[in-house]
């Protein structure tokens, strides 16, 4: 189980998804320094850092708490970073999904997670949420977004799952536990180029210049495509956490 200030959080990730299939779960609590615990199991340790890639402290990211789960507010100068390991990256044929507690601040492009050259979670300029698999540096290989728009200033899970083997039907995306489909898709996908590249909140592609600009609480990540009841529950627990449900 995973606890706060002695409070377990309801249920626990454990009660929901195989403890072998979490790769990462980060909560973005200010621990006194720059870095972000993995409380996966796995140890992939976030650093807190500037535009210029130099660690800063959680402090500057202004912390604070809604209900019992703290939050970093991370601005237009700010990401958060882990350094590549294997198992943050999903090559064809892996299966793996997401989710993040996010209150997105503006409208502006945002990511909420990304391993460039491997794969992209972020909201775009127009608030859709959209998952990109695959990047040649250049172009996207598949992008897929959804139609329906995000949430601003409010609490919100955001969400995907990702069945592997290349299909964009195998893209389901989710807001607050529920999936909005896969909306429309463009390229032509042909596998992940597993680039050695840290997994981190910040990312500029094709255009897109990306800070995760709004306050974050968790991040996660699973080696599996999670199941609709899967990804309902997660929402549950993480909203629960916060205090916004």
């Amino acid at each position: 189980m995973i606890t706060f200030q002695n409070r377990v959080i309801e249920g626990g990730i454990a009660g929901i998804v195989d403890p072998s299939l979490i790769r990462g779960l980060w909560l973005f609590q200010d621990e006194g320094g720059s870095t972000i615990t993995d409380r996966s199991g796995q140890g992939h340790t976030a650093t807190l850092r500037d535009s210029s890639l130099d660690p800063i402290l959680a402090s500057t990211c202004s912390p604070g708490v809604v209900g019992i789960a703290p939050f970093l507010i991370l601005g237009n100068t700010h990401r958060w970073a882990t350094p590549d390991v294997a198992d943050l990256s999903f090559v064809e044929p892996q299966a793996f999904s997401g989710m993040v507690l996010f209150n997105c601040s503006d409208a502006t492009d945002s990511t909420l997670f990304t391993k460039y050259q491997e794969y992209f979670f972020i909201l775009d300029g127009s608030d859709r949420l959209v998952l990109i698999l695959g990047n040649n540096g250049v172009s996207y290989i598949l992008k897929v977004s959804s139609s329906v728009t995000s949430l601003q200033g409010v609490w919100t899970t955001y969400g995907f799952t990702y069945s592997g083997g290349g299909d964009e039907s195998g893209i389901q995306i989710y807001l607050n536990g529920a999936s909005v489909g896969t909306g429309s898709h463009s390229g032509v996908y042909s596998g992940m180029v597993a680039g050695a590249v840290e997994l981190n909140g910040y990312t500029k592609f094709n255009g897109q210049a990306g800070p995760a600009k709004g306050s974050m609480a968790v991040s996660s990540l699973f080696s599996a495509e999670l199941t609709p009841t899967q990804m309902a529950d997660l929402d549950s627990l993480l909203r629960r956490y916060a205090g916004v449900i």
